[in-house]
């Protein structure tokens, strides 16, 4: 019925043995009351000095146990020794219950003999109902349960202290019983096994819909980055006010639709628990400016004033996943803006010491708006739940937003709340511990966001007036025209590869000064094609060229994938004019070690 699969031989064993420990642990006090009460049978039933003995052997078992599992690790290999001290102390303590209800049945009377059958009745349904998942330490605890309830009858018989029929009364119970148990334990191994496939079925499942909802938004992020890239583009042409409202019309739904495709990524993500966390020094008060400035700009707009406050104590460089501030700032101070039709948006943030390591970083964001009443709190954080029905209709939205906050604080072990009154605005408020990093790195660097009057700057300062030699590897005609629009009012020249595969071929042939490279292509894909490049520059001794991957792949696994291969930045579709130049300019001025690797800031690498 079980296969006794050698220790520290699978995984999938070494994992039953960490559940086994957590269900044990769970019901620790269980077992204590059990003790307790058959401490006291013990008293009855022999003397003192047996139940002492008896009750110290337990303590002394389930403290090994608990020993044990604290020094539990969850590699299989450094864990095999643990496992098999583990499954030696279940033997130790089925044993213990084994001679403590033999000593009951020796007592010559039809009651203990009946409570003395029951505990190890009892015992044994407790270890198939924790333990049938890991079979060793069932086997471990199974067996001496077993033989204890076989030798109740072989007790009587020997003692001469029961009559014939009692003997015959108990060993027909004992079949009895071990045959219920054997068939429970038989029905629970199936049970297990079925959840067990169940379980791995829901996996897949969920792995299938994070690759469709991946494939989806590279699809829609494709398209997005051509509609988004020319609306950049014209803005920055001379038009009249008419096309100019167009324009801006083009590149407000843009970013809606952008901004819905990443919140039912992130959605997924957080399903699936597989939304991970980017932990590397940053610039706090760079990041905050960073979100913010869109939305002041659309505050002004509405005419509503807007107002950031960064304490002094907010300021430096501290470790965390910038984006994810980034996203939580963006995603209030967007509702803010968006729900207050008149008044005032206010950003405040400040830093709250806990110790000379770290601190409590406190983002406040209140606007003038709509607000809302008491009730609606209660589900305002709860996934495609908004304020009442009627917010979708009137101002878009899935409902996604403040859902992700949430979870993104948890992540960080942090909080968020609200407070509001309808018809009077509200105020949200983020608490997320922080540690400090090391001092702000000195060194020139250029501006994050460069406009139109400084691109030419930045290429006559890197490579003279002719401009930047720039290899373009993008398979869709739409996007390749929306990166030369981009590039040639630059005084840049691209050179455009149809895949990765005629990329390289022009690279090996050809000098670039830096290599924008699409993720997904046919024939060869962005990774096998930066990956080709930097082995071509080793092999014939060249220097490192720049490389920025333009992914619409945005996923965490995507981007850890494209810096693996040897990119410098990731830039995430759609590409507007401002995000292009910061993923050049910092491959272009980024910094590197003795091997001649990136050595940046995690998120100086990560565009858009």
């Amino acid at each position: 019925m079980f296969k006794l699969l050698p220790v520290g031989e699978s995984n999938d064993v070494h994992q039953s043995y960490l559940e086994l420990i957590n269900r044990l642990r769970d019901d620790l006090l269980s077992r204590v009351l059990a003790a307790i009460g058959f401490t006291g049978l013990l008293l009855w039933g022999i003397d003192g000095v047996a139940a002492i003995i008896w009750f110290a052997a337990f303590a002394l078992n389930e403290g090994l146990e608990l020993f044990i599992g604290m020094k539990s690790s969850k590699d299989p290999v450094k864990g095999a020794l643990n496992r098999k001290l583990f499954c030696a102390n279940m033997v130790f303590g089925s044993s213990i219950w084994v001679a403590g209800a033999l000593a009951l049945v020796k007592t010559g009377e039809i009651g203990p003999l009946i409570i003395g059958l029951a505990i190890l009745v009892g015992a044994l349904t407790h270890v198939i109902s924790t333990s049938l998942t890991y079979p060793p330490a069932f086997l471990s605890a199974a067996l001496p349960l077993v033989m204890g309830i076989i030798s109740v009858p072989a007790i009587m018989i020997v003692s001469h202290a029961y009559p014939d029929s009692a003997v015959f009364q108990a060993s027909i119970a004992m079949i009895f019983l071990l045959t219920y148990n054997l068939s429970a334990a038989y029905q629970s191994w199936q049970r297990e096994t079925k959840l067990a496939k169940t379980l791995e079925q829901v996996s897949l499942a969920g792995d299938a819909k994070s690759q469709f909802l991946a494939t989806m938004s590279h699809e829609i992020r494709t398209p997005l980055n051509g509609i988004v890239g020319l609306a950049e583009v014209l803005n920055n042409t001379k038009l009249n006010p008419s096309q100019q409202e167009m324009i801006n019309l083009v590149r407000t739904s843009g970013e809606t639709l952008e901004r819905l495709v990443s919140d039912v990524l992130d959605s997924a993500k957080i399903e699936a628990d597989k939304l991970e966390l980017s932990v590397a020094p940053f610039d706090l008060r760079e990041t905050i400016e960073t979100a913010a400035h869109t939305f002041r700009t659309r505050a002004e707009e509405k005419g509503v004033q807007f107002n950031l406050t960064i304490h002094p104590d907010a300021e430096g460089r501290f470790v965390g996943d910038a984006v994810r501030i980034r996203q939580i700032i963006s995603n209030l101070t967007s509702n803010a803006v968006k729900f207050t039709e008149k008044g005032r948006v206010d950003v405040q943030v400040d830093a709250l010491e806990i110790d000379g390591e770290s601190v409590e970083l406190r983002i406040q964001v209140s606007d003038t708006g709509i607000g809302f009443d008491p009730k609606a709190s209660q589900h305002l954080f709860n996934r495609f739940e908004q304020a009442d029905n009627s917010i979708s209709r009137r101002f878009g939205g899935t409902g996604l937003g403040l859902s992700i906050c949430k979870s993104l604080c948890e992540l960080m072990d942090g909080s968020i709340s609200a407070t509001s009154q309808l018809g009077s605005g509200s105020r949200f408020e983020v608490r997320i511990q922080l540690k400090y990093a090391d001092a702000l790195r000195t060194g020139s660097r250029l501006p994050a966001v460069l406009m139109n009057d400084d691109t030419s700057a930045l290429s006559e300062a890197a490579v003279g007036p002719t401009g930047l030699r720039v290899l373009v590897a993008e398979d869709n005609p739409i996007n390749q025209k929306v990166i030369t629009f981009m590039l040639e009012p630059m005084g840049m020249r691209p050179v455009i590869a149809a895949n990765g595969r005629e990329a390289l071929a022009f690279f090996k042939i050809d000098s670039f000064d830096l290599v924008l490279m699409d993720m997904m292509m046919p024939e060869m894909d962005g990774l096998a094609a930066t990956q080709a490049i930097r082995a071509w520059e080793k092999e014939n001794n060249l220097p490192r060229t720049p490389i920025a991957m333009l992914s619409a792949n945005a996923m965490s696994e995507h981007v850890k994938a494209a810096l693996a291969s040897g990119c410098d930045v990731h830039i995430a579709k759609p590409v507007t004019p401002a995000s292009l130049v910061t993923g050049m300019t910092e491959a272009l001025f980024m910094e590197h070690d003795e091997n001649g690797e990136p050595d940046a800031d995690l998120e100086s690498r990560l565009i858009g």
